[in-house]
């Protein structure tokens, strides 16, 4: 794992989940009559950063833990910022491999690798003290590029921003 990628994205389903308590709960949803009398949703709380998430999408447990688990990891990714040494900064390898030949991002949410990349780029965004341009730099993209990645999902953006106010930096615009 790269030291500076925040360590809980990098585990393993059961490694996460060691991390987590879970509980099965009834909950509104698919299923009808039968969504009543079983408990097949998941909530899943993150013991070390005390992050909630729940899933009810399906009538299965298993299903249900495995978009549980999906959902915390994106929820990491947005919310955990870790710090950078920029002194001696390289850009992983990951976030490059996400990089078309005119070096926008490009990247699905529902690619695993999603968070692992998200959480750089806004981690790289805080040590940057919320500054797009010099951010921009050090990922080898334009400022415009880098914005409009950041815009493609209302809560990366609305991340962004908050990365960005906490240093007294005005909001960025979703394009």
């Amino acid at each position: 794992m790269p030291s500076n990628e925040t360590p809980w994205l990098c585990f393993s389903d059961k490694d996460l989940l060691s991390d987590c308590t879970e509980e099965f709960i009834r909950s509104g949803g698919p299923g009808g009559q039968k969504r009543n009398k079983t408990s097949s949703a998941v909530r899943l709380t993150h013991l070390p950063t005390g992050i909630i998430v729940k899933a009810t999408e399906s009538r299965s447990r298993e299903e249900n833990r495995t978009s549980a688990l999906r959902h915390l990891r994106r929820t990491i990714a947005l919310e955990i910022r870790r710090d950078l040494d920029l002194d001696h900064y390289k850009s992983p390898a990951l976030t490059i491999g996400y990089q078309d030949a005119s070096n926008r991002f490009r990247i699905n949410k529902k690619n695993p690798h999603w968070p692992l990349v998200v959480s750089h780029i806004l981690d790289l965004l805080q040590a940057t003290r919320g500054r797009v341009s010099e951010c921009s730099n050090l990922l080898g993209c334009s400022t415009g590029q880098l914005i409009d990645f950041l815009s493609i999902e209302p809560d990366l953006l609305a991340a962004a921003n908050a990365v960005r106010a906490s240093h007294g930096v005005k909001p960025l615009k979703a394009n």
